[in-house]
């Protein structure tokens, strides 16, 4: 069998989309973390202590103490 330019095509147009679709959910991904992140940033100013941070955040107990060290914060 052979392709046609018209199935070639559509075969370039589908994996334009997935393509499209595998984009926006990354994109989404991270901008989630940058969300939690900004919060935990901003917790951490508050003086939060760590478990909340991380139960509210959902980040890990490392990213949580990277961060507050990058901020020149003491975590509680």
């Amino acid at each position: 069998m052979y392709l046609t330019e018209w199935d070639e095509e559509e075969a370039h147009a589908v994996w334009r989309e997935e393509g499209l679709k595998e984009g926006r959910k990354e994109g989404m991904k991270e901008g989630m973390k940058e969300g939690m992140m900004r919060v935990a940033s901003d917790m951490l100013k508050k003086n939060y202590p760590l478990e909340a941070i991380m139960d509210i955040s959902r980040l890990s107990r490392e990213v949580i103490l990277n961060l507050a060290h990058s901020l020149g914060v003491t975590v509680a």
